[in-house]
């Protein structure tokens, strides 16, 4: 397989997807995966979009699929999002052909893809739009692992990326979960290991670091990557749009 960029979480932000797209071109790593929520939150999803469909491979998320049908899962704040954003982005009858391509790209994303031994989705294994998988289901109250860990863990062949939570980590199939940071920024998986590996997020990180979140495969190797941007640009862009939740910008600039 050659070498590979997993992103997801992009948030139609596009000074953060810019950055990273940059960074991924300057390692000479031409594939890009993204693992959905191109979409949601952000003041660019057309821009972001049209950037996707170069894309390898492009999944369903929840914002994608809140977008197309229903937001009644999400809170407040990003109901209010998803409601301005198909105001965005659904086409009318006499809608130029880009927004109905834009439209139709958004309906045929699949909610997973499969690469031999290697699974991608965007929540997780057995729910792979909905479903988060956070650092407290690593373990249950007796220390051992959850029954939900376990089960998404159950249908690991060897890898499986995911985002969903932005917050870039490691779970190991003995449940053992790892900050990227507490890595060191690597990952590389043994034979016969299994992993749930979250790829963090190129547009709204939510580990206390602003900075656009990725990670690049090669060789068993994950690398977690973090790449500068304008974030004051982006969530200027934000507050300045009447249909979007001025905390949506506001929590850019601290990553959280």
């Amino acid at each position: 397989m050659p070498p590979t960029a997993v992103i997801s979480d992009i948030h139609a932000n596009i000074h953060a997807l810019q950055a990273v797209l940059a960074h991924i071109k300057e390692q000479g790593i031409e594939r890009v995966i993204c693992l959905g929520d191109v979409i949601g939150y952000g003041a660019h999803p057309a821009e972001c979009i049209d950037a996707a469909r170069a894309f390898a491979v492009c999944l369903r998320g929840n914002h994608e699929q809140g977008v197309l049908h229903d937001a009644s899962q999400f809170n407040r704040e990003a109901q209010r999002a998803t409601m301005w954003t198909r105001s965005q982005l659904k086409p009318g009858l006499l809608s130029a052909s880009a927004k109905k391509d834009r439209w139709r790209f958004l309906e045929t994303l699949p909610e997973s893809h499969q690469e031999n031994d290697v699974l991608f989705v965007h929540g997780s294994p057995r729910n792979p739009v909905w479903e988060y998988l956070f650092a407290m289901d690593s373990a249950d109250l007796l220390g051992g692992i959850s029954t939900k860990l376990a089960e998404n863990l159950s249908l690991v062949k060897k890898l499986c990326f995911v985002g969903h939570t932005h917050v870039p980590c490691v779970i190991e199939g003995t449940g053992v979960y790892r900050s990227s940071a507490a890595l060191g920024g690597t990952f590389t998986i043994e034979r016969g290991s299994t992993a749930i590996v979250n790829v963090g997020s190129v547009g709204q990180p939510r580990d206390n670091d602003p900075r656009a979140g990725y990670a690049t495969w090669e060789n068993d190797t994950i690398t977690f990557h973090r790449v500068k941007y304008d974030a004051a640009a982006a969530a200027k862009d934000i507050i300045g749009i009447a249909g979007l939740p001025p905390i949506l910008g506001e929590r850019l600039l601290t990553g959280i």
